[in-house]
């Protein structure tokens, strides 16, 4: 798979899932709220089905969580490889002699950057080294470019943060004494679950894309 695509997949597969937690919560709470207008029963009869609904919805939701998990480290691991692939690449003897004499500017502005960009973008290694020494000086790129110990590390922050989300979210319990239930999905609105979707790797995998 292209970076590009590893990107996508890893966003997509997040996105489905929390859709599909989603309506699981839906037609548990149905269940339940099924259960707790039978005025046929008792109190304790409703709580006992209430608890049989919630340790249904929560076997069936860490089974599909645990695939997710392990779905999302996959391709993780492709796009860290794909990416190394990429940094593999050396610039060519010309891009390394323009590279050190920006380097050895004692003063850069934002045309120099851009011309940097310019005369080495078909090096991802020259492109994230002359981003890198643009930020030393207060110069942002105009597309930044992550080097390689960069996306290594958003690797493993994003990886734990996103298999933490996937394993914690949408798991059910009930409330005091009561028969009513409460999701940890309730409290993480649309909003919230797309900003979770993208994040600092994919748009890194995106970024060195363009040197594939």
């Amino acid at each position: 798979m292209k970076l590009q695509e590893i990107a996508d997949a890893i966003e997509q597969t997040k996105a489905s899932y929390f859709a599909e937690i989603v309506s699981d919560v839906d037609a548990a709470k149905a269940e339940a709220s099924k259960i707790a207008h039978d005025s046929t029963r008792s109190t304790d009869w409703i709580r006992e089905q209430t608890d049989a609904v919630i340790e249904r919805f929560n076997v069936e939701r860490k089974a599909k969580a645990d695939a997710v998990a392990a779905k999302l480290e996959t391709l993780y691991k492709d796009g860290l490889h794909a990416a190394a692939d990429v940094f593999a690449k050396q610039p060519t003897a010309g891009e390394l002699a323009y590279l050190q004499a920006f380097n050895m500017k004692e003063r850069i502005v934002k045309a120099d950057v851009d011309s940097a960009l310019l005369s080495l973008k078909s090096s991802a290694v020259a492109t994230a080294a002359v981003c890198g020494r643009a930020a030393a000086f207060g110069i942002k790129c105009d597309k930044s470019m992550p080097g390689y110990i960069a996306v290594s590390g958003a690797y493993g922050e994003c990886l734990d943060a996103d298999k933490g989300l996937v394993m914690s979210y949408g798991h059910a319990s009930r409330t005091g004494s009561g028969s009513a239930m409460v999701f940890s999905s309730d409290s993480l609105r649309e909003s919230m679950r797309a900003k979770y979707v993208a994040n600092e790797f994919t748009n890194a995998l995106r970024a060195v894309s363009d040197f594939e």
